[in-house]
C-alpha cells in the first residue's frame, strides 16, 4: 500500500512529469528523474488532498521515535478542508501576505470543514490559541499544522520568512521519500 501511495505522490500528485493512473497502478515504471513542480503545491492547484495525508504519513514516520504525545497519537480522520494558516482575509490587518505567499504550501494545511468554520480569518496566533487545548491533550488534527504551531511558537510570527521556512522542510521530506524509494 505505501508503494502505491508513493507511486501516486511521486509520479502524479508531485512531479512536474504527470504518469496517467493506469500506467501507475499497472505499470512498471521507475522514477528516474523526480522533481517537484512546486505549482502543484498552491492553493488551487493541489490535484489531490491525499497529498496532505501522504505528508503527515512521512512527518509521522520521521518521527517514529520520538516522545512527542502529539505526534505517537496522532490519528488520521476525515479532513477535507484547505486551511490557510495566514487567513486569506483578516479583519484589521493592515500588513497582509501578498497572493503568492498567502496560497503557498507552507501557509496551508488541511482541516475538517467544522474547525475551518470554527477558526475562519483569525491571526495565525489566534489560530494557534484555538487548537492548543487539543495538543495539551496529546491531539491534533493535522501533523503540518502541528509543525506549522511549533514553528510560530519558536519564531513568534508567521510570515513569509516562516512561511517558506516550513514548506521548504515539508519539501525535503518529500524528498527524502523519493530517495527512500529509489533506493
Amino acid at each position: 500500500l505505501q508503494h502505491l501511495a508513493r507511486k501516486f505522490i511521486l509520479q502524479r500528485y508531485l512531479n512536474e512529469k504527470q504518469m496517467d493512473y493506469f500506467d501507475l497502478i499497472y505499470g512498471n515504471q521507475t522514477i528516474d528523474d523526480f522533481k517537484i513542480d512546486q505549482s502543484k503545491l498552491s492553493f488551487g492547484n493541489i490535484e489531490n488532498n491525499f497529498v496532505f495525508n501522504y505528508l503527515d504519513f512521512l512527518i509521522y514516520c520521521d518521527a517514529e521515535n520520538s516522545i512527542d504525545k502529539v505526534i505517537k497519537n496522532f490519528k488520521f480522520t476525515q479532513r477535507s478542508s484547505v486551511e490557510h494558516f495566514y487567513a486569506q482575509q483578516i479583519e484589521g490587518e493592515r500588513d497582509k501576505l501578498d497572493h503568492e505567499n498567502l496560497h503557498r504550501f507552507g501557509n496551508l494545511c488541511l482541516i475538517s470543514s467544522s474547525k475551518n468554520s470554527s477558526i475562519g480569518n483569525r491571526l495565525p496566533s489566534a489560530k494557534r490559541d484555538y487548537f492548543m487545548p487539543e495538543i495539551m491533550k496529546g491531539k491534533i488534527d493535522t501533523l503540518k499544522l502541528y509543525l506549522m504551531i511549533q514553528l510560530l511558537e519558536e519564531e513568534g510570527n508567521w510570515s513569509t520568512t516562516q512561511i517558506e521556512k516550513h514548506e521548504q522542510a515539508m519539501l525535503a521530506l518529500f524528498e527524502s521519500d523519493y530517495q527512500d524509494f529509489v533506493k
